[in-house]
C-alpha cells in the first residue's frame, strides 16, 4: 500500500485503507483477481484499451500512463488513476512489490549485438564449476543451468524481471547473469535492477527497425556502463566501441586478443574439435584446448573467464574448468553424423552470419552449405547484405523462411536474393524441407550450417 500511495493521485480516486494488491500485471490476458494492472502506452496502442477486460478478470485497480483518464465503463469496486511517465517508474514499483529480490546477489548485465546469450550462459556454467551458485536470465530462459524455465523476451518486462529475480533469490543464487537488450534499456525494463557488473561483447548492425540508426542503438546500450552502483565494467577490447568507452573517466577491464587486454587469448590454433589456445594475463600463460567451434564462442568463453577473473579467481583455476563448459544451446551447436558436421546457430544479422561462416572454414575440409533466411516485420535493409555474405562465404546457399511473421515468405526471399552473387542459390520457403535438402546434399567432411532459429523450435507464420 505504501508504494502505491506514493504514485497514486488522491485527487483522482481516493484509496480505501483496506485495499490489498495481490499481484502486478502488464498483460490484460494474464490478469488475476486482486492484481494491479499497468496500462502503458505502446507504439501501436495502449493498455488502457483493455480496461473493461481487466475489470472482468478481477483486477483491483489500474494505473494508466498519461495525464488524461480514458473513457470506459467502470465498476464501483475498480480503482483507476493516471500517472505520467509510468513506464519509467514501473521497474521500481515492481522491485518494491517483490521486496527488492536478489539484492544480496551479484548481478551482471551482459549487452552487445552478438554474444549476450553465449557469454551469460557460459559465465553461469563457469561460476557454478568454480563453487558459486549461479543463475541465468536471457534468451534461453531463466533459472539454474541446465533447468531453465522459458521466457518470452531476451530481457523480460519490468514486472517479470523482478519476478525472475525473486525466483533466483529463492534458489540461493550468489551470482546472476542477465542478458540486457537495447530494447530493454530503451524501455526502462531494468531501471531498478541493482547491477554490479556490466559486459559489452561488441556492437554491429541490428534492430534498426526499432532504433532510428546505429548511433541511437549504441546510445541505448551505452547507458548500462553508467549504471548507479556499478563496480566493474568488462569490455571486448577488440571492438571499435571500446576506444570510445575508454575515453570516459571510468574503470574498465578488457578482454580480447590484443596485447593490451587484461585477460586475453593468444596463439589460437583451430583444430577439428575446436581450438588450442594460450590463456594469458600479465603474469601467466596457460595452454589449453577448448572443445567448441567458432571464434564467437571463443570470445564468449573468454568474456566468461574475464568475469571469473574479476571475481578474484586465478588464471589457473579458470583454465582448469574451461574445457568442461557445456555447449550453449543453438549457438554454434555441433552435431556429427557419418562424417558430416551439422551446426545450428542463432546468427540473424550480417555480422553474426559472416562470423559463423568464416569461423567454420577453419574447422572443415569439405563443402560449406548454408541454410538461412531473415525474419519478417523487422529490419529489411539487412536482407540483401546477408544474401551477399552467405554467397561469398558458402559453397551452397539454401534460402528459406526464418520467422516470417506477417510478411510473405517469398517477398523476404526476394529481398535476400537481391544481394546474392554468383554462388549456387536454392529457394525452399518450407524450412523443414530446406533443412532436409541440405542434409541430403552433404557428404562426409561437408558442413551444414543452419542459422536464424538457434535454440528456438518454432516460427510465426501469419499469426500461427
Amino acid at each position: 500500500m505504501k508504494l502505491l500511495r506514493e504514485i497514486w493521485s488522491e485527487e483522482q480516486t481516493p484509496l480505501p485503507p483496506d485495499l490489498e494488491i495481490h499481484g502486478l500485471s502488464l498483460d490484460s490476458r494474464k490478469v488475476h483477481p486482486g492484481d494491479l494492472f499497468f496500462a502503458l502506452q505502446g507504439r501501436s496502442g495502449s493498455g488502457a484499451d483493455y480496461l473493461v477486460e481487466v475489470q472482468a478478470a478481477g483486477a483491483t485497480a489500474a494505473l494508466i500512463e498519461g495525464r488524461e483518464m480514458p473513457v470506459f465503463e467502470r465498476r464501483p469496486d475498480f480503482l483507476s488513476a493516471c500517472v505520467p511517465n509510468l513506464r519509467s517508474r514501473l521497474s521500481d514499483v515492481a522491485a518494491r512489490f517483490f521486496d527488492h529480490p536478489a539484492s544480496a546477489a551479484r548481478i551482471t548485465a551482459v549487452t552487445g549485438t552478438n554474444g549476450k546469450t553465449g557469454t551469460s550462459y557460459l559465465a553461469a556454467a563457469l561460476f557454478d564449476r568454480l563453487g558459486h551458485s549461479a543463475g541465468y536470465c536471457g534468451t534461453l530462459g531463466f533459472g539454474r543451468l541446465p533447468d531453465l524455465q522459458p521466457l518470452d523476451l531476451t530481457t523480460p518486462d519490468a514486472i517479470e524481471m523482478q519476478r525472475v529475480l525473486k525466483h533466483l533469490e529463492g534458489l540461493g543464487c550468489s551470482h546472476v547473469f542477465v542478458e540486457v537488450s537495447s530494447h530493454a534499456l530503451d524501455q526502462r525494463r531494468v531501471e531498478a535492477v541493482p547491477f554490479c557488473w556490466a559486459v559489452l561483447t561488441g556492437l554491429s548492425r541490428d534492430h534498426l527497425d526499432y532504433h532510428s540508426n546505429i548511433e541511437s542503438y549504441w546510445q541505448a546500450k551505452r547507458r548500462l556502463f553508467f549504471w548507479p552502483g556499478l563496480t566493474h565494467r568488462l569490455v571486448n577490447g577488440d571492438d571499435a566501441r571500446a576506444a570510445e568507452l575508454a575515453a570516459e573517466e571510468l574503470d574498465f577491464v578488457y578482454y580480447g586478443c590484443a596485447d593490451s587486454a587484461d585477460i586475453r587469448l593468444t596463439n589460437i590454433r583451430p583444430v577439428a574439435s575446436g581450438f588450442r589456445v594460450s590463456l594469458t594475463d600479465s603474469k601467466e600463460v596457460i595452454e589449453l584446448e577448448l572443445k567448441l567451434l567458432g571464434r564467437g564462442n571463443l570470445m564468449n568463453t573468454l568474456a566468461a573467464a574475464g568475469l571469473a577473473y574479476i571475481e578474484g579467481h586465478s588464471l589457473s583455476e579458470i583454465a582448469s574448468v574451461l574445457p568442461d563448459l557445456p555447449p550453449v544451446p543453438g549457438r554454434m551447436q555441433v552435431f556429427r553424423e557419418n562424417g558430416r558436421i551439422i551446426v545450428v546457430d542463432y546468427a540473424h544479422n550480417p555480422e553474426a552470419l559472416e562470423m559463423a561462416l568464416q569461423n567454420l572454414r577453419e574447422h572443415i575440409s569439405g563443402r560449406l552449405i548454408c541454410v538461412f533466411g531473415c525474419g519478417g516485420n523487422r529490419d529489411a535493409g539487412k536482407r540483401p547484405l546477408m544474401g551477399r555474405i552467405a554467397c561469398e562465404n558458402s559453397d551452397q546457399v539454401i534460402l528459406t523462411s526464418d520467422n516470417p511473421r506477417d510478411e510473405d515468405p517469398n517477398s523476404i526471399l526476394d529481398d535476400i536474393e537481391s544481394g546474392c552473387t554468383d554462388a549456387s542459390v536454392i529457394r525452399i520457403p518450407d524450412r523443414r524441407q530446406a533443412v532436409l535438402k541440405a542434409l541430403n546434399m552433404a557428404s562426409a567432411s561437408d558442413c551444414v550450417l543452419i542459422t536464424g532459429r538457434g535454440h528456438e523450435s518454432h516460427q510465426i507464420i501469419r499469426g500461427q
